[in-house]
């Protein structure tokens, strides 16, 4: 798989873990570095 739907599943995952039912992904990821961010509220 592609390192962004890695980073896209995982993120996801951690949103669900943390109860982030509403939560806005943005990712960067270029050729030296990949990152995820999950913004979202806790319940």
């Amino acid at each position: 798989g592609s390192p962004y739907l890695n980073l896209n599943g995982k993120a996801e995952k951690q949103a669900l873990k943390k109860k982030c039912l509403n939560f806005k992904l943005s990712i960067s990821d270029t050729k030296y570095y990949s990152l995820a961010f999950v913004i979202g509220e806790e319940e």
